[in-house]
């Protein structure tokens, strides 16, 4: 989230494990509800975030292949939607106008950050794979 600082990161899945869980409150609702109370005074314009997902594959002799893949959008002030997991209720999509959570499941893979950086994988794996295969032969 660009107004707090790239927060939560890499951290997303323990984001709030410093804050008191609600009686039945989930993980991931009490991140969104940390998101969102950090988020109280920014207004709309400037709550914009995104997912992001690296894949790396590794030669045995240690090259590397690393993708990334990126899903730009926005942080609602209230969860919409009932699919998918995480911080998907807040996460806005601007193109579609949805959150991620209510995408279908096509629509939500057609647009998602790891189905981006698999496919960004799978783009470059032959030419990679063939370096290694060259290289014993």
């Amino acid at each position: 989230v660009d107004s707090l600082d790239g927060a939560p990161g890499v951290y997303s899945a323990r984001y709030s494990n410093d804050w008191e869980s609600l009686p039945g409150e989930s993980v991931d609702k009490r991140n969104m509800r940390k998101l969102l109370f950090e988020l109280r005074d920014v207004p709309q314009a400037r709550r914009s975030c995104r997912f992001v997902s690296c894949m790396v594959a590794v030669h045995p002799d240690g090259r590397e292949l690393v993708v990334r893949g990126t899903w730009e959008g926005r942080i609602l002030e209230e969860p919409l939607g009932e699919n998918g997991f995480g911080y998907d209720p807040v996460f806005l999509d601007p193109e579609l106008g949805l959150t991620a959570a209510e995408m279908s499941p096509e629509e939500k893979m057609s647009r998602s950050h790891r189905a981006k950086a698999l496919r960004e994988l799978l783009r470059l794996w032959p030419s990679f794979w063939e370096g290694y295969l060259r290289k014993r032969a």
